[in-house]
């Protein structure tokens, strides 16, 4: 008897989905088909390698050019040499997504926390993005020792 998985994804040229509930991608259909589309991803740099990162209100956006659904959200920090300490001390650092409509609604989208002495994080999620609305990254909080190193997010779509 085949294993069902939880869920599959194929990110192939001519497919690009993810579905539930299946054992191999012949058995996808409308009704197991969580989402379509090729998995793309934006990196946001909020902090160059190696630069301390601080508390800050993004005023920079990512403008997306269609609706898409955001799948998965990652925060990761950077020194420049493999011998800095880049992870945050004393306090996590947080990382806050919003989103802004074409019609000038803001939205919070969620967090991602990086943990005292952690230099990377993913959350999985399921935000929707329409076409033209803009998505900002705030870091609202910092290591209180250290703030952490180099920080970049990367957005999972499709």
């Amino acid at each position: 008897m085949a294993r069902i998985r939880g869920m599959i994804i194929d990110n192939s040229a001519t497919v690009g989905a993810i579905y539930t509930a299946i054992s191999k991608t012949s058995e996808a259909s409308a009704n197991n088909t969580i989402t379509s589309g090729i998995l793309k991803q934006a990196a946001i740099e909020i902090k160059p390698v190696g630069m301390p990162v601080s508390v800050v209100t993004s005023t920079n956006a990512w403008k997306a050019s269609s609706n898409i659904s955001i799948l998965s959200v990652s925060a990761e920090l950077r020194g420049k040499l493999s011998s800095d300490i880049a992870y945050p001390t004393g306090k996590s650092l947080i990382v806050s997504l919003r989103k802004k409509s074409s019609a000038n609604v803001t939205t919070s989208l969620g967090t991602v926390t990086l943990p005292i002495n952690g230099t990377g994080n993913t959350v999985t999620t399921n935000y929707s993005v329409n076409v033209n609305d803009n998505v900002f990254v705030d870091v609202t909080q910092v290591g209180t020792t250290r703030t952490g190193l180099g920080l970049i997010v990367y957005l999972r779509y499709v």
